[in-house]
């Protein structure tokens, strides 16, 4: 019995294979993938508002951390092959991720009793992709670029604390900015058809935007910018219609 089971999926493994061609790339999919995002993430004040905020001239101006976590999301499309070798098509995606975009900034002056503590945190809203998608084709295998966009709503916050030189008392705000930003997201990619399954490797870069938080209150009017950058390594499935 085993033995009949292993045959039969030997069977439909390598009917899958040889029944693929390049014509088993044209037409509609949707799918989903999931893996790996590697962020970095950094935060500005220029020195002039940095000196204005703890009368110190060493506060941290630039400060950067890196961060991992998972990302995941679904796709979908519709594609046309050329002389069984070119492929022409378009997708769009819906994705998040777990990534922790944080980033603490901390400077003292203990000649002037001045201190200075920033925390941010970056916060992507779900991105929505589009991109066209061109390919080029041998055998049941097709390698690809995708020259897309993400949008997404995001939201900056952060908790500023500032010990002014000559006072024991810190004074504390929380401010925070959403934007919807429009992200550039290239990314290229490997997929293997077997079947109507197809089985994808994708990198893509999100060069990420840099909104500014601001605030009317003290201690600080006018914080400084936050962005972020992102690298992307997914696997995924997806099945053609």
């Amino acid at each position: 019995m085993n033995k009949l089971l292993l045959a039969s999926t030997i069977m439909l493994a390598t009917s899958f294979i040889e029944n693929a061609t390049a014509e088993s790339f044209k037409g509609a999919y949707v799918g989903g993938q999931t893996g790996l995002v590697i962020g970095n993430t950094k935060a500005n004040v220029s020195n002039e508002k940095a000196t204005n905020i703890a009368n110190s001239a060493g506060a941290a101006t630039n400060t950067s951390k890196n961060s991992t976590g998972l990302g995941y999301g679904a796709f979908g499309g519709y594609g046309v092959v050329m002389n069984d070798t070119y492929y022409v098509g378009g997708e769009a995606s819906i994705s998040s991720d777990t990534a922790n975009r944080k980033v603490n900034q901390n400077a003292t002056d203990s000649g002037n009793n001045a201190s200075y503590t920033n925390n941010i945190n970056y916060k992507r809203g779900i991105a929505v992709g589009v991109a066209p998608r061109l390919g080029y084709i041998f055998g049941n295998n097709m390698v690809y670029a995708k020259p897309g966009v993400e949008i997404s709503k995001d939201k900056a916050t952060a908790v500023v604390s500032a010990t002014p030189a000559g006072s024991s008392t810190a004074s504390s705000s929380t401010v925070s900015a959403s934007k919807r930003n429009v992200a550039i997201a290239p990314a290229v990619g490997y997929e293997k058809a077997l079947g109507p399954l197809l089985l994808r490797t994708e990198y893509t870069y999100n060069r990420g935007k840099k909104p500014g938080i601001n605030s009317n209150s003290a201690p600080v009017t006018e914080l400084g910018n936050v962005a972020y950058k992102d690298h992307r390594l997914a696997v995924g499935a997806a099945y053609k219609f």
